[in-house]
């Protein structure tokens, strides 16, 4: 009986040993996780389609260190999850990004990964084809003299789904529409007249387009300029809550006049902001090669 004793409390001593021994692995475990994130930085990636501000389901991103040179192809690749997000846990350095998506046309850029940095980045892909709503050929015979088309998509900012539903007019005039399934609208705004105005040096007149649905914020785009027959293309992403939400003071109409190619499109942006040093010959020329080349990410050809 006392032999049995003995064993039963060997065995309670060699259990807790194990126990505090395995506490102590997992401790190290996660303080050399915690240290090595630290040591790390974040890019997130969110891949959306530039027309309409869906998310991209086939979106991938494939990257690569490019110090010294630029691997071809790019050695990495992850696919996005149902909301078109990539999330990389990098190392510290210079990377090379290229996103694609079924369908649309392939997107470059580059970022100088640095410890603690957590960047987030939208990445607007171009389709081959354009939306239906979108298609020149159909907007331009909806043109009327004297007015000025307003439309564009309206998405869920975190989900990048279309809003149906949603409530948009214009402040101070009256106009109103509603989106569709699509997260669709459309609506026709008087336009100025700038041969009647008083001082040709006067700046023209801007309006404020302003969507609103219950649950969400209310999204005011500020500073758009309506020119007869031409179309304004306005896409807009609503955030859950109260209030409202503005993108900013800065002037962000998208025009482009139906007489005149030369006028800036919907699909002008400003170019992408870098947080790499300054770009040399081998990586202006990666980044200029034309998006509809092979795509170079293992899997994506």
């Amino acid at each position: 009986m006392a032999d049995r004793s003995i064993r039963c409390f060997s065995l309670l001593i060699l259990s807790l040993v194990l126990a505090i021994s395995s506490m102590s692995t997992l401790r190290a475990q996660a303080t050399s996780a915690d240290t090595s994130a630290l040591h790390q930085g974040t890019i997130a990636f969110q891949v959306v389609d530039s027309a309409t501000g869906y998310v991209i389901g086939s979106a991938a991103v494939a990257w690569g260190n490019i110090d010294p040179s630029i691997p071809d192809p790019l050695p990495n690749a992850s696919r996005a999850d149902r909301f078109g997000k990539v999330r990389l846990n990098l190392k510290p350095g210079h990377y090379a990004f290229e996103m694609v998506g079924l369908g649309y046309l392939r997107s470059r850029t580059h970022f100088e990964v640095t410890p603690g940095m957590n960047l987030k980045v939208t990445s607007n892909l171009d389709s081959i084809t354009p939306p239906r709503e979108l298609q020149e050929g159909l907007v331009d015979a909806r043109l009327r003299p004297g007015f000025d088309l307003v439309h564009g998509f309206v998405v869920d900012v975190l989900t990048r789904q279309p809003v149906a539903g949603v409530e948009v007019h214009i402040e101070k005039v009256g106009k109103r529409a509603v989106t569709d399934a699509r997260g669709y609208y459309e609506l026709y705004a008087a336009a100025e007249d700038v041969s009647e105005a008083g001082n040709p040096e006067d700046p023209p007149k801007t309006s404020t387009l302003v969507a609103s649905a219950p649950g969400y914020k209310s999204y005011l785009e500020q500073y758009l300029i309506f020119v007869s027959g031409s179309y304004s293309i306005v896409n807009m992403s609503l955030e859950r809550g109260t209030g409202e939400i503005s993108p900013g003071p800065t002037p962000r109409w998208m025009l482009r006049r139906a007489d005149s190619p030369d006028e800036p499109s919907a699909k002008t942006e400003p170019p992408h902001p870098e947080t790499a040093p300054a770009i040399d010959k081998r990586l202006l020329e990666w980044l200029s090669i034309p998006a509809n080349a092979p795509r170079s990410g293992p899997g994506l050809r």
